[in-house]
């Protein structure tokens, strides 16, 4: 729910207006030479920072303070010798220089507040609308909003990241803040520099297509590797897929099913990598094509769906694949998402975010459509929604379609043919009708009709650890959690359940004391780990062993200890520790993640934690949650997998920002 956004100040205007206001206003304010006038445009830009809804004071009062001081301290110390002046070493003070110094200080001072007031009421869509009427240029003043928008969102991770991992930090204790600091600068400048790569395929990629190609696929021996030092990822794969095939790519994780759809899509060797044979999509031979036309042959869905959305809004986004306002706005529906149509893209939670992309696909048009674990993070309804849809849209035109994700149970009934990947190259190949159990389990695949369980400590207590009663949450403009009320006991294992969007991330957010309550009581009578729904983005460090350092060094665990930490966590990854975290694979990425936040958690929370696993990881999540158990440790899973709802001896459903329902898993699971 959105509340009232702009307060009664500068954010009645519309978005030109009010950036138009703020160019004269501040423009004219140089011209000032009078002490009153520029006392009158200093109250006046104050009036209107307090008419704003948000304001930063603290940013306030740095900003304007320091200016109006060294403007006034500045001018009075280097008064003009017109007047008789007290003379100390090279300063000279009149009554004329503390005039000057007040009237510089107090129109910059103005001119400050009023650009605040602009910068407090003008999200970053409304900014692209004040510009829009400049026409040359607008695609680029959109991916330059965009990364602006992303790094304010990755700058948020980073400190949430930190505080889980240092929490309760003295705002005096400026050694640990300037670390923080230096590592948040440092990790920021490198994924900048790393997504420049993803960005520019996504803004190539992000467009209408209408082609009357066939959809069909040729590869002929095709060898892939990401680098000269690195090894072959694809050895002579060669596939023909006909118009109109559902395949789907079976295989454990790193076996090149990702690498496998890259090199489809023209991402390799465009973007990265390097590949050697031929790849054909209806019949055009892609080496000698650019990203844009490859774009109106096939489109690639990755894993994360934030690296497919370049919009500034969810309706900006789609209008740019979309052929008009109507399909734009059906295709939302289908995923049932129209009501986001206004929300900033860096707002929506990770299921929206996917359900969002997933739209801008069936608008596209486009007729060979590679999907990456398009189901991962999406709920039982989102699901079905994008299922169906997928259907209506392979028989309008016949589309081909390559998926691979782990939920291949609620995929059987679409696929046609089935392909293992296997040591880089095609294992298997055969119809659907044609898949064994012995071809499921050397592909990684376990059915939803045989979860994964482990039974809940019998030494779990009635001690309450953590509680929220009548907790509200304000995320901007959106209201996220209202009336939030759950207790968490002590050695408890509670999944927590509910439809994207709904508010469970930002619930335990709030409970691991990163996200400030509007309103409600927040109790935590324990030291909690949070591992991130996307684990890369709670990543600081630049290699693999210092991400698993950073918090027993800053619990100031002894050398040895540390030491014995390392070994075991290195080996629990299979990770050597020279790597860096963002070049990982999810998998990789998931189980680093988790180990860097064990160090003295008593309460381990783990958002979607199989995203990115493969069987083998995620039993071996569910070995880590026995072991906590048994420890008598609190885990907290919030997961739409259902191969998991059998670890829970509780389940917590939250729907529209509260708590729909709790209870035992013997009263079974619903949404």
């Amino acid at each position: 729910m959105r509340t009232k956004s702009n307060g009664f100040g500068l954010g009645l205007l519309p978005p030109a207006p009010r950036l138009l206001f703020v160019v004269l206003a501040t423009s004219g304010f140089v011209w000032i030479k009078d002490l009153n006038l520029a006392s009158t445009a200093f109250a006046f830009g104050m009036v209107l920072i307090l008419l704003n809804r948000k304001k930063n004071y603290a940013m306030v009062l740095t900003l304007v303070g320091t200016t109006v001081a060294a403007y006034f301290v500045g001018n009075l110390l280097f008064s003009p010798a017109s007047l008789a002046s007290k003379q100390w070493f090279i300063f000279r003070v009149n009554r004329v220089g503390a005039i000057l110094g007040l009237i510089g200080g107090l129109k910059r001072g103005a001119m400050i507040c009023v650009s605040l007031a602009w910068l407090f009421c003008t999200p970053l869509p409304d900014f692209y609308e004040s510009l829009a009427f400049f026409r040359v240029g607008r695609k680029w003043l959109v991916l330059f909003l965009r990364n602006i928008q992303s790094m304010k969102r990755e700058v948020i991770l980073l400190r949430q990241s930190f505080a889980i991992r240092c929490p309760r930090t003295k705002w005096y204790a400026l050694g640990i803040h300037l670390n923080f600091a230096r590592l948040a600068l440092q990790a920021i400048l490198f994924r900048i520099f790393d997504a420049i790569s993803t960005i520019t395929y996504a803004s190539e990629t992000h467009h209408c297509s209408r082609n009357n190609n066939q959809g069909t696929i040729s590869l002929n021996r095709i060898f892939v590797r990401y680098s000269a030092s690195e090894p072959m990822v694809l050895r002579g794969v060669s596939l023909n897929v006909e118009e109109g095939q559902f395949v789907y790519l079976g295989g454990r994780a790193r076996a090149g099913k990702t690498t496998l759809m890259r090199t489809i899509a023209g991402y390799i060797p465009r973007i990265t990598g390097e590949y050697a044979g031929s790849v054909l999509i209806g019949g055009v031979d892609t080496s000698g094509t650019d990203l844009t036309d490859i774009a109106s042959l096939v489109r690639l869905v990755p894993s994360d769906p934030a690296l497919s959305i370049i919009g500034l809004t969810v309706g900006q986004d789609i209008m740019m694949t979309a052929p008009g306002e109507e399909i734009a706005r059906q295709c939302l529906s289908a995923m049932g998402i129209e009501h986001l149509w206004g929300r900033e893209t860096t707002a929506l939670s990770g299921g929206e975010q996917a359900r969002l992309v997933l739209a801008g696909l069936l608008a596209s048009g486009v007729k060979v459509v590679l999907l990456d674990s398009p189901l991962e993070q999406l709920d039982p309804d989102g699901r079905r929604d994008f299922l169906a849809a997928m259907r209506d849209f392979q028989a309008q035109e016949s589309r081909t379609i390559i998926v691979a994700d782990p939920a291949f149970d609620e995929l059987r009934d679409h696929v046609q043919r089935f392909l293992l990947i296997e040591d880089g190259g095609i294992a298997l190949d055969v119809p659907i009708s044609g898949l064994t159990a012995d071809v499921l389990e050397r592909s990684g695949l376990r059915t939803t009709s045989s979860p994964l369980s482990i039974v809940t400590a019998a030494n779990a207590s009635r001690l309450p650890v953590a509680e929220m009663r009548d907790v509200d949450v304000t995320l901007g403009d959106y209201v996220v959690l209202t009336s939030m009320s759950f207790c968490i006991c002590e050695g408890e294992c509670v999944v927590v359940v509910g439809p994207n969007g709904g508010g469970k991330t930002t619930a335990f957010l709030t409970l691991s004391g990163v996200v400030r309550p509007s309103s409600g009581r927040v109790v935590l009578r324990r030291r909690v780990g949070f591992v991130f729904q996307n684990a890369s983005l709670q990543m600081i460090e630049m290699t693999s062993r210092d991400e698993l350092e950073l918090k027993p060094k800053l619990m100031h665990f002894e050398k040895e200890r540390i030491r014995n930490f390392l070994t075991k966590e290195l080996e629990w990854a299979a990770l050597r520790g020279d790597e860096w975290p963002g070049d990982l694979h999810p998998q990789q990425a998931r189980l680093l993640a988790i180990g860097a936040m064990k160090p003295g958690a008593e309460i381990m929370i783990f958002d979607e934690p199989t995203v990115g696993l493969d069987l083998a990881g995620v039993e071996k999540f569910i070995d880590l949650v026995r072991e906590l158990n048994e420890a008598n440790q609190t885990t907290i899973v919030i997961t739409h997998d259902p191969r998991i709802m059998g670890i829970a001896g509780r389940i917590l459903c939250i729907k529209g920002g509260r708590v729909a329902y709790a209870r035992s898993n013997s009263e079974g699971f619903a949404g």
